[in-house]
Order: structure tokens, then sequence, then C-alpha cells
């Protein structure tokens, strides 16, 4: 799932997984506490290769759905993903699909999934109206009571729209260079995370 904010002040929007803070928040804590547990635990629990498989889970699962985020101003969006980072100025973009994925077709012809936007939107409406059903405390007895709203559309689909709108309106200013940039510090910190945990499960019993 992604959350939004938007400002008045520079009119910017900006999205990431709804569970980017619970993961930024709540990961190092479980790998503090199995760490924590390593250093006093006896050899025969093999604390050790659990703090290297902990870690190496909880950094990926960061990097994956904690680290990746969009933001939209007047003028540029800027895709972060795990491994690549793209700022593209509003008018080099030349098609926008929604749906399950949010991708954009550039005028370069390159294509750039944002993974920080997802469809996601109508499962979670679906929940809530089966949860709302329920709520008197009988069951779902057909399909009425759980049936999503005609004008339903997914987070992607939503953002689309969004940018579509942005697209329209912005200055003859917003072209120019497509820019990458590969994000070496994250790559370089998952191969670390990666030999950390090798080096658990080969060093220690």
């Amino acid at each position: 799932m992604t959350s939004s904010r938007s400002s008045a002040a520079n009119s910017e929007l900006s999205s990431r997984s709804r569970v980017s803070t619970i993961l930024t928040i709540g990961l190092p804590l479980e790998v503090a506490a199995i760490f924590a547990v390593a250093l006093i635990a006896p050899p025969e629990w093999s604390a050790w290769r659990m703090f290297g498989l902990v870690t190496a889970a909880s950094w990926l699962a960061w990097a994956i759905w904690g680290w990746p985020r969009v933001d939209i101003d007047d003028t540029a969006i800027t895709v972060r993903n795990a491994l690549m980072t793209w700022r593209v100025p509003l008018h080099e973009i030349s098609d926008i699909e929604s749906g399950r994925k949010f991708t954009l077709s550039l005028s370069d012809d390159s294509i750039v999934t944002a993974a920080a936007i997802s469809g996601d939107g109508i499962a979670v409406e679906a929940w809530r109206r089966t949860d709302a059903a329920t709520q008197g405390g009988h069951f779902v007895r057909n399909a009425d009571d759980a049936r999503i709203s005609t004008g339903a559309q997914s987070v992607a689909s939503s953002w689309a729209k969004q940018l579509r709108e942005r697209v329209r309106d912005a200055p003859d200013s917003a072209r120019g260079p497509i820019i990458r940039r590969v994000n070496w510090g994250i790559i370089a910190a998952t191969v670390a995370v990666i030999v950390l945990f090798v080096a658990a499960i080969t060093v220690f019993p």
C-alpha cells in the first residue's frame, strides 16, 4: 500500500509505501534484539546464524518496500526504486500506464515502473467493504455486501490521473535531460549484508 502527502506551498506530491515507516523503525529494533540475544545465547542456539538471516531479510525488505519513493513537483517527477533513481521532466513523459503498476514511458523510449506506487487500492477497498458488512455480527451473505463501488480505482490509477494533470499543466520549461542515477549506497550495503549472512552461516555453528 502507498501513502501520499501534498504541500500547498510548493505544490509537491510524494508517495511511499504505507509500511515504510513500520519497516524503518521496526526492523532495526528487531535486528538489535536478535544481536543482543546472540551475545548471551549458548552456542547450541545457533543465534549468530539467526542474526545473519534476520539482518539480511530485514535489509532486503527495507530496500524493496521501505526505500522506494515518488516525488512530483510542477516540472519533474523523481522515481526512486531500490537500485535506480530517475528524475524526469514532465514533458519528457510520453505515456502513463496504471492498474496494478504505475509505469512511465519516456521520450527516449525507456520504461520506468515506480515501486512505491502499486495497484493495491481496489483490494484494500474490498477488504473494507467486507469488514463493514460484518460489523453487525453477520457473515457476508452475498456479493453485494462486499461489492466495490463503481468509481473505485487503484492507487496507481489515482496517481496516474494526478500526473496526467501535472503534465498537461506543466510549463514549457518542464523539458530537458532525463537523469538516471544508480543507488550505489544501497547496492554496497546489500553486498555487505549478504557477506554478513554468508559469514554467519559458515563461521558460526
